[in-house]
């Protein structure tokens, strides 16, 4: 195999790796890493962990978008209790929304176990 060849290989093999490791970073970050970044923004700190994820769903296209998390909370969550104040658990019920930008709004909605995370842009 001569010089340019090696070269040639090694350049695609980079270019795979590196495509690969960012395809698995996005996965992990629209998963994992966003929804706690929103948790902690609009709630103080993690709610709703990666064990009790029941969905995810969203999309984005043409300078829009809106991305959507479901969590089952555990009903001992201190988080949640601070959360809920003076209101007994089982009833709860709160929303809370953080405004990032002009047309970027973080919300977490919370009620009968579920929490969902939401991120909308426009």
């Amino acid at each position: 195999m001569n010089m340019n060849r090696k070269i040639s290989l090694s350049v695609i093999i980079a270019c795979v790796a590196v495509g690969a490791l960012s395809g698995a970073y996005n996965l992990y970050y629209r998963a994992y890493g966003w929804p706690l970044e929103i948790q902690k923004g609009v709630l103080g700190g993690q709610v709703g962990d990666v064990a009790s994820l029941l969905e995810r769903e969203g999309y984005s296209a043409y300078g829009e978008g809106m991305f959507r998390w479901r969590y089952r909370v555990d009903k001992g969550n201190k988080r949640l209790a601070a959360l809920c104040g003076n209101q007994a658990i089982p009833v709860c019920r709160f929303t809370r929304t953080r405004r990032l930008d002009d047309g970027v709004i973080q919300s977490a909605h919370y009620s009968d176990g579920i929490l969902i995370l939401e991120e909308v842009w426009s």
